[in-house]
């Protein structure tokens, strides 16, 4: 049987901006001849596109072909892409949040001789402008409070003081990390999606969905994890003595995984810290039979004078990170924290999901609140998520585990971290060098004055 040709072409053979305007021209001239199904055949268009062109064709001739965003009908109009591009960087250079609407603004502003021919700033145009320019939508978490690069200084600090403590022993030291992070009864996101056209959005929640928790996570360099701390919040009624509620007293022992301690704030505090270290740390050294080095950062119930004096006296190293690079050397804020949190508002959600289905309809019957055992459920199930090899790689992350020269080699550290330790390394060299012929006589200088004094003691 005899087949029969179709003339159809395949719908995507080249990419629009390879259609110039002497191949549109070329594609008219073809279509004068043989129609238009044979002309998109042999030139390999679409029948939608060869169509458009030769409605154009008939509207406006050769010159309607031509692409009224360029100026040849083959390059986009480059120079309105690069005067918006250059006035924002301009303002973000500046530090001036910019959004979508500031973009639209800045090109309806823009000289008229740049514009494309009636152009119209749309939202389809800012899509496919911040697809150009690769320009991406961000959020602001947090505002930093000093520059980057007057924090290089403190990590410079903080990595020569990890290099003495290298060198100073030989013995291999097992390094702990904690940190502190806020929970609340209601851990589930403050947004939502939803469909268009409704005005009040409506978020199921519960009447101690403020009420703050604090949750502190302990990891050591060797991928364990250690029972975590959790003090809540309990306002004892007039001038009772107690401290612990009497509620609560089965939580009172550390005879489970964790450590739960109460306060009216709900914030540790620095005596809860030293027995935090004293019932829980200590022991875990006695059983490693290794020195240990804690990691802090300088929280407040941390950076006191207390629990460095309590440290010195057990003879426990330790290290703290300076405000403001937690981001970069707070072991669990780069590679444990995110795991742990979502794993608990999946768990919250859950529960959240459940206690709606018990209302059985009733809108305006309140959820009762998650109890002291759900948070810490939620919580120890997220921990059990937190394999030993993430503790370790969060610690090789860091710079903590294995010289410096070897985690850049092998491009272990994280991208903002490893240009850091990269100038650090080119600055420790250089300041070696330099120093190569500085003589200290500090201990000759002891021993003239021990010389003198004997003379000084013969002579009375």
């Amino acid at each position: 049987m005899q087949g029969t040709l179709k003339l159809e072409p395949k719908r995507s053979f080249v990419h629009y901006k390879t259609y110039s305007w002497e191949f549109k021209k070329s594609f008219i001239d073809l279509y004068k001849d043989i129609g238009l199904s044979m002309a998109c055949t042999l030139k390999k268009v679409s029948l939608d596109t060869g169509s458009y062109w030769v409605k154009k064709f008939k509207q406006l001739g050769y010159e309607g072909l031509r692409d009224g965003r360029s100026n040849d009908g083959r390059i986009p109009n480059s120079e309105f892409d690069e005067y918006i591009l250059g006035k924002f960087k301009q303002l973000r250079d500046q530090r001036v949040p910019v959004n979508g609407l500031m973009v639209m603004q800045l090109a309806q502003s823009a000289p008229n001789h740049l514009k494309p021919v009636n152009f119209k700033a749309s939202r389809g145009w800012l899509f496919r402008l911040q697809k150009r320019l690769k320009i991406s939508r961000r959020k602001c978490t947090h505002q930093l409070q000093q520059y980057v690069e007057g924090l290089v200084p403190q990590v410079y600090k903080y990595l020569a003081q990890l290099e003495e403590l290298r060198q100073a022993t030989s013995e291999d030291f097992v390094f702990i990390n904690l940190d502190e992070i806020p929970f609340f009864f209601d851990v589930s996101a403050d947004y939502t999606l939803n469909l268009q056209g409704e005005k009040n959005i409506e978020i199921l929640s519960h009447r101690n969905s403020k009420t703050r928790a604090t949750f502190m996570p302990v990891i050591c360099s060797n991928g364990h994890s250690l029972p975590p701390l959790f003090v809540f919040i309990y306002k004892y009624a007039g001038a009772s003595t107690r401290t612990f509620p009497k509620k609560y007293e089965h939580l009172r022992n550390l005879t489970r995984p964790y450590m739960v301690r109460f306060t009216e704030e709900g914030f540790t505090r620095e005596e809860l810290i030293i027995e935090y270290i004293e019932k829980v740390i200590l022991p875990y050294q006695e059983s490693l039979k290794k020195k240990i080095c804690i990691v802090l950062d300088k929280a407040p119930s941390h950076f006191t004078s207390k629990v460095k004096d309590y440290l010195d006296t057990k003879r426990i190293h330790y290290l703290f990170i300076s405000s403001g690079t937690t981001y970069l050397l707070q072991l669990l804020d780069v590679g444990v924290n995110k795991t742990l949190k979502n794993k608990v508002r999946t768990l919250y959600i859950e529960w959240l999901k459940s206690a709606a289905t018990n209302l059985e309809g009733n809108l305006n019957s309140f959820i009762t609140p998650p109890s002291v055992d759900d948070l810490l459920g939620w919580c120890l199930k997220g921990l059990d998520l937190v394999e030993p090899f993430l503790v370790i790689k969060a610690f090789e992350a860091t710079g903590i585990l294995g010289p410096l020269e070897t985690l850049l080699e092998n491009q272990v550290l994280t991208q903002r971290l490893s240009q850091i330790v990269e100038d650090f390394i080119t600055y420790r060299e250089t300041t070696l060098e330099e120093s190569e012929f500085y003589f200290d006589n500090g201990d000759l200088e002891v021993e003239e004055i021990l010389n003198n004094q004997e003379l000084y003691l013969e002579c009375d």
